[in-house]
C-alpha cells in the first residue's frame, strides 16, 4: 500500500505469489525520483525506484520499474479466488483479535494505501468515521480515488441518490452509517503535520501499514524506518493504535537485487525487521496485540500484525502556532521548539557519525 499531494492514482500489486516478485505497497520514494518518498509508499502497500532492475522483473503484469510498484498487487495477495467487495483477511484478523469495533468512530491514516483496499475495507466493514490514504505513487492514488467513487456511485444508484463530487466523498459502512475517504499522492515522511485551512497539526485516532517496511528500508535505510515509527507516534492522538504488517527479513533477501543501490542499502541495515519492536517501544509505544497470520491468500504473504498504542496520558498537543512537542528523538521524551528540518537533520548527522565510527573499528590498526 504505501505514499504527497493531490489524490490521484493506478493499482499495484502488492506482494508476489509462489515463482513472482512481491510488489511493493506504496512505501517509499525511489532513490533516484524527485520525490523523496519512503513512506507513501503504496500501503498495503509500498514501492521503491528499481533503476537496474533486470529485465526479467519488468516482464511481470503490472511491474513499474521506476519505482517499484506494481498496479495489481491484490491481484496476486489475495488470488484469484477472493470475491470483489469482500473484507481484507487482515482486517478481519484485527477485528477477530481486537473486536468488531476497533476502529468503529476513529479518524484513521493507511500508510501505502495503493489502490485503497484497505482503506475503503476500514470505512466500510470496521465503522470508521474519517479515512485518509497516502501512497507516494500518484497513478495508483488515482486508481484509488476511482475504486472510492465507483463505490459511491453504486451506493448512490442502490439509494436513487445523486453522485457526489468532491476531494472527500462518503462511504456506505456495512452497519448503515457512512466515512469520509479521502486519497493524497504524498509521502507519509515528508508530509507536513500541519493542515489548512486551519494550520492545526493533523493527528489520528488509528494508523495502519501494511507491508510497508521493507520499501521504505530499500530506500532510506535504517534512518528511513526510524523516522517512520517516530512520526508515526508523533502523528496518533494519546491512546491511539499503531497497527503494523512489516515483511520479515527472507522477503529482503529476496528482493535486495532489485537494483545495486537496494542491495547496497540491504548490505548495510542494522535494524533488521525483528528489532522493530524494541525499538517502538523505546520512543514510547505500548505493546497492545501480535496478531498470527491470515491463512487465507500465497504463503509469501503470511506476515504476523503487530499492535502498538501510545500511551493516553501524554501532553496534550500545545495551541496553535506553538511548536507541536516531538517525540522524533525517541526515548519518549518531547523536544519542543524543533522544525522537522532541524530533526531530520540531527537524525541523518547521527547516522553518519555511526557508520564513520563503524569504519574505524574495521580499519587496520584503528582504536
Amino acid at each position: 500500500r504505501g505514499p504527497a499531494a493531490t489524490p490521484t492514482a493506478r493499482p499495484e500489486a502488492k506482494g508476489p505469489s509462489a515463482g513472482q516478485p512481491e510488489p511493493r505497497p506504496g512505501a517509499a520514494a525511489p532513490a533516484a525520483a524527485t520525490t523523496a518518498g519512503a513512506a507513501g509508499a503504496s500501503g498495503g502497500n509500498g514501492k521503491v525506484a528499481a533503476s537496474g532492475a533486470s529485465a526479467r522483473q519488468g516482464k511481470h503484469d503490472g511491474y513499474n520499474q521506476r519505482n517499484g510498484s506494481y498496479q495489481n498487487y491484490y491481484g496476486y495477495r489475495r488470488g484469484a479466488a477472493a470475491k470483489p467487495g469482500a473484507m481484507d483477511p487482515r482486517l478481519g484478523a484485527l477485528a477477530a483479535e481486537l473486536g468488531k469495533d476497533c476502529l468503529a468512530g476513529l479518524k484513521v491514516l493507511d500508510i501505502g494505501c495503493n489502490t485503497g483496499e484497505i482503506s475503503l475495507g476500514v470505512a466500510r466493514h470496521l465503522g470508521a468515521r474519517r479515512v485518509i490514504g497516502c501512497d507516494i505513487d500518484e497513478s495508483l492514488v488515482e486508481a484509488a480515488i476511482s475504486n472510492r467513487d465507483a463505490l459511491v456511485e453504486s451506493s448512490a444508484s442502490a439509494a436513487g441518490g445523486s453522485k457526489a463530487s468532491s476531494a472527500s466523498k462518503s462511504v456506505t459502512s456495512t452497519g448503515g452509517g457512512s466515512c469520509k475517504v479521502t486519497f493524497r499522492a504524498e509521502d507519509f515522511l515528508e508530509s507536513p503535520l500541519q493542515r489548512p485551512p486551519s494550520d492545526e497539526p493533523e493527528l489520528f485516532e488509528a494508523i495502519l501499514c501494511f507491508s510497508v517496511t521493507k520499501w521504505i528500508h530499500f530506500v532510506k535505510g535504517d534512518a528511513g524506518i526510524r523516522k517512520l515509527f517516530k512520526r508515526v507516534f508523533k502523528r496518533l492522538t494519546p491512546g491511539g493504535i499503531f497497527v503494523l504488517e512489516p515483511q520479515e527479513w527472507s522477503s529482503y533477501k529476496k528482493k535486495r537485487h532489485l537494483s545495486p543501490a537496494i542491495r547496497q542499502t540491504v548490505a548495510g541495515i542494522e535494524m533488521r525487521p525483528e528489532a522493530f519492536d524494541d525499538f517502538l517501544l523505546s520512543i514510547g509505544f505500548e505493546r497492545k496485540a501480535t496478531i498470527a497470520p491470515p491463512a487465507a491468500g500465497p504463503q509469501g504473504f503470511r506476515r504476523s500484525i503487530r499492535v502498538f498504542t501510545k500511551p493516553a496520558a501524554l501532553q496534550a498537543a500545545p495551541p496553535s502556532g506553538e511548536a507541536p512537542a516531538a517525540l522524533e528523538s525517541g526515548g519518549g521524551k518531547p523536544t519542543k521548539g524543533k522544525t522537522r528540518r532541524a530533526e531530520d537533520a540531527e537524525e541523518e548527522a547521527g547516522g553518519a557519525e555511526k557508520k564513520k565510527r563503524a569504519k574505524v573499528k574495521k580499519a587496520p590498526g584503528g582504536s
